[in-house]
């Protein structure tokens, strides 16, 4: 017996329970703008993905495939006591809903630009984008508050991951390149 999947989660609200699920390289946060409207009619679960945010990487390690990462959303769903709960997610979120509305697992699945539906160039350079965003995020924090000071500089620095990072709070923004550089 696998001991139950450990993450780190945001849950509010009443009612049908909905999870959210990120995108890779990101963190439950990414939800925030939302969670308080959701929770007035949801009981919302914000989660960090296994070895995401500040979820730590599974003892057995990374589900190393789609059925993996869905087999450890269900795992996760008994031990919050869920059964088929309404998920939500982006981009590897999105994917991981619908790989989970494939396997019966939810009541509903809503995917938000899911990970998966693009050519090999298109992923080849999403992969770019993303591995350019990620040794960006490195740089140290003292260069990064400056950088993401400016919105018209966080938005050149973030604009191809984030819709309107201009508008991100600075410790926002902070929070959303630490999450990618600590991403497993």
């Amino acid at each position: 017996m696998t001991a139950p999947v450990e993450v780190v989660y945001e849950r509010r609200g009443a009612g049908p329970t909905l999870v959210l699920l990120h995108g890779i390289g990101h963190h439950w946060a990414a939800w925030r703008p939302v969670m308080d409207r959701l929770a007035e009619a949801h009981d919302v679960i914000a989660v960090d993905l296994p070895g995401f945010g500040r979820s730590p990487v599974p003892a057995a390690g990374l589900p190393a495939d789609m059925p993996g990462l869905a087999a450890a959303m269900v795992e996760l769903f008994g031990a919050f006591g869920l059964d088929r709960p309404h998920v939500a997610g982006n981009s590897l979120g999105g994917a991981i809903a619908l790989e989970l509305a494939a396997l019966g697992a939810v009541s509903s699945a809503t995917a938000l630009s899911p990970a998966g539906f693009c050519t090999a160039r298109e992923l080849r350079w999403a992969l770019t984008v993303l591995s350019l965003h990620r040794n960006a995020a490195r740089l140290p924090e003292p260069v990064l508050r400056r950088l993401f000071a400016a919105p018209a500089l966080r938005m050149l620095a973030m604009g191809m991951i984030l819709a309107r990072p201009n508008r991100m709070a600075l410790d926002d923004a902070l929070a959303d390149a630490r999450a990618l550089r600590q991403a497993r």
